[in-house]
């Protein structure tokens, strides 16, 4: 889009690097945002093992776990269900399973403490409720913490993938010398700060409900005896801890890192305004009119990355995922939609490009509809009660599903009003930049005096492009 584009992929190397050292904002904005980004990948790879371990402890012997089962845990009530009786779940998060319960007593003396079993007044009074049918409580109270520790493996991934996400618009955002790019990149490092605040949550509750209702509640006989039980249990209990405290310490960074990254790109935003104002005939118009084609770019891009992300989530669900992958009714369907999806994707993104370089109208149709397209399809999914079911379950899923659909529609939104602005002189403004990269002028070499008139570009008189 940018005067950039025309440039040798040879050269780029060396144009990125004159930005990068251009001022001291823009280093010190590459240095913040590489160093958070490494550290909170490392993190998220350690948390990804410790979840990997936990998982692989609760499915190893002597835990036999029941196969074909979805458990839920709502207050003190395991719901066991199965796709045979799974109702479409309330949009509260309930999930209804028409089948008798059974009371087990909790026993309150019973937890565990740095890895160790231990005595404990703590504990919550009254009996805890499994189905009728169930013949292994303890096996399958575990299958809750099971699908907790699956699901935060899918978000450690996730995660990791977000760092290197995060690490690739900043530089964009130095290269084009972006705001919108920026300020993406500054939303990203404030939703990876949230989600951990809520992780913390996440993890203490799971903490104390494991605790509560599967050491004091339904595994209290298996830790009675010393054994191959107690000792898995151990490792599982002290998985809770450990993944508590690296939530912490990912926090303290996110925290560190979005202060620092905000009190730098504040800079950064004057100084992008300012250099583009004495690019060779910029105006405060054009300004506005290319910050919203900024915009629109930023958007898309930004936007795929989650969409893509959310649809990774549940596609790997819904082919690693136990009983919603047997259970699921229109498995090949999901499976066509997600491999339209990324297949339109790639063409989506080009075809965004392409019209607002050259603000063809047909194009940007085309790009409009394909959004309008995808935002209808993946909202179709949610008739699945499969899908409606992890939507529900999955928090960490159901952020990446929402906040996909709010940049999809913002994209639209911000592609029309860039519609509306084709025709007004941007496409004019970045051929006049194309053809002085063309001619080896850079225009950060410009140099702009405020106190000299400025010649305005005017779209209805290109001769002055060549006087």
């Amino acid at each position: 889009m940018l005067s950039f584009d025309k440039l040798p992929y040879s050269n780029r190397g060396k144009f990125f690097f004159k930005r990068l050292f251009q001022n001291r904002f823009s280093f010190a904005f590459f240095v913040v945002i590489f160093f958070q980004a490494s550290a909170l990948a490392v993190l998220h790879a350690f948390l990804f093992t410790i979840d990997r371990n936990a998982s692989q402890n609760i499915q190893s012997p002597p835990f036999v776990l029941p196969p074909r089962t979805f458990v839920k845990l709502e207050g003190p009530i395991f719901k066991v269900c199965n796709g045979t009786n799974l109702k479409a779940p309330a949009f509260d998060g309930t999930v209804e399973c028409p089948v008798l319960a059974v009371n087990l007593e909790i026993s309150p003396n019973l937890s565990i403490s740095d890895g160790a079993l231990a005595s404990s007044a703590a504990g919550l009074a009254g009996p805890i409720s499994f189905p009728l049918n169930v013949s292994q409580p303890c096996d399958t109270a575990l299958l809750w913490a099971l699908e907790f520790f699956q699901n935060s493996e899918r978000d450690d991934l996730a995660f990791v993938a977000l760092q290197a996400w995060l690490l690739l618009i900043s530089i964009l955002s130095i290269f084009k010398e972006s705001t919108p790019d920026l300020i993406g990149a500054l939303a990203t490092t404030l939703l990876s700060t949230i989600w951990s605040m809520f992780a913390i949550k996440l993890t203490a509750t799971g903490r104390s409900n494991f605790q509560t209702f599967v050491i004091q509640g339904a595994c209290a006989t298996a830790l009675e005896e010393p054994g191959p039980a107690t000792e898995s249990l151990l490792l599982i209990g002290s998985a809770w801890d450990e993944r508590l405290i690296l939530n912490l310490v990912i926090l303290c960074f996110n925290l560190i890192g979005l202060v620092a990254s905000v009190v730098i790109a504040r800079k950064m935003i004057k100084i992008f305004e300012v250099q583009r104002l004495a690019h060779a005939g910029s105006t405060e118009h054009i300004n506005g009119i290319l910050n919203v084609a900024l915009a629109l770019s930023a958007s898309f891009t930004l936007s795929s990355f989650v969409l893509v992300t959310s649809m990774c989530l549940w596609i790997n669900q819904l082919f690693n995922g136990g009983a919603i992958e047997e259970f699921s009714l229109h498995t090949p369907l999901y499976k066509a939609l997600y491999i339209s999806t990324l297949l339109l994707l790639i063409p989506w993104l080009a075809l965004g490009n392409i019209a607002i370089k050259h603000e063809n109208r047909r194009i940007m149709c085309t790009f409009l509809g394909i959004c309008f397209v995808i935002v209808c399809c993946w909202s179709i999914m949610f008739y699945s009660i499969v899908y409606r079911y992890t939507f529900l379950t999955w928090p960490f899923f159901a952020t990446m599903t929402v906040t996909s659909f709010v940049l999809m529609i913002s994209t639209f939104i911000i592609g029309i009003a860039c519609y509306r602005n084709f025709g007004k002189g941007l496409a004019h403004y970045l051929h006049v930049q194309r053809v002085l990269v063309d001619s080896d002028f850079a225009s950060e070499y410009f140099t702009h005096d405020p106190r000299k008139p400025t010649i305005a570009i005017d779209p209805e008189t290109p001769a002055l492009a060549k006087k």
